[in-house]
């Protein structure tokens, strides 16, 4: 099945906030290209590899498209994820994103705020994975280095300083107390509960301690007041792309 005139502007539209700064990373590449799983077919899918790894191409390609209908906030939310799939986001994909954001109607000064609501969230996300994470590592013996690998690679993605990511790393020999994270966790708004929750599932699905981590989940959830067939429905396949 062909790419839609939407999806076609929007997987033109993620290619170049990953190539604003001239540097694709593997994870933007998976990132990007996932969202045309199942529609890039023979060469139609080489034409799409050449052009994504080419801005001045895709840009082109792009200012011959036709801007999608929808809410410019949902739309340059999904594409601010891109930007930080890697961790801290390079000033090339802002402007990027503004320049995006201008085609879309929407303000300079709003995008703005939007993009630093976006990456607190992403943080704020990540701190609690990171956290219910570390409490699933088994701690018998010594940290597996399985174990150790993918906390580091957790940790590493997410857009925070130097600072805030050695003290997440920390919890790998001194984990959290759970019910101080459940404390915390219940003074979050109902909105970002059930996006913290989404965020955590995100990453349990992948789990070797899935097993284990989801009715850590449930528990953290229900001291929030989110129920445990939320929890079943955040860790359900995720959802297509439109």
């Amino acid at each position: 099945m062909p790419l839609s005139e939407k999806q076609e502007w929007m997987l033109s539209a993620f290619g170049l906030i990953a190539l604003a700064d001239r540097v694709l990373t593997g994870n933007e590449a998976t990132r990007v290209l996932s969202y045309a799983k199942g529609h890039l077919e023979g060469e139609e899918e080489f034409i799409w590899m050449d052009r994504l790894t080419d801005l001045d191409a895709l840009q082109a390609h792009f200012a011959t498209l036709t801007v999608p209908e929808g809410d410019a906030k949902e739309i340059l939310e999904q594409l601010w994820a891109i930007a930080l799939v890697d961790g801290e986001a390079s000033m090339a994909e802002v402007k990027m994103l503004e320049r995006i954001g201008r085609k879309l109607g929407a303000k300079g000064p709003d995008i703005s705020r939007w993009r630093k609501s976006w990456t607190t969230r992403v943080i704020e996300d990540g701190s609690y994975t990171a956290q219910l994470m570390a409490l699933l590592i088994p701690r018998e013996d010594e940290i597996s280095s399985e174990d150790r690998a993918y906390y580091e690679q957790l940790i590493d993605g997410l857009p925070i300083n130097l600072g805030r990511r050695k003290k997440l790393l920390r919890l790998l020999e001194r984990p959290p107390k759970f019910e101080q994270l459940k404390a915390e966790f219940a003074k979050l708004t109902d909105e970002r509960r059930l996006e913290v929750v989404g965020a955590i599932a995100r990453q349990l699905r992948r789990s070797t301690h899935r097993q284990r981590g989801v009715p850590m989940l449930v528990e953290l959830a229900a001291a929030g007041g989110v129920t445990e067939d939320q929890v079943k429905a955040a860790l359900a396949a995720p959802k297509a792309a439109s």
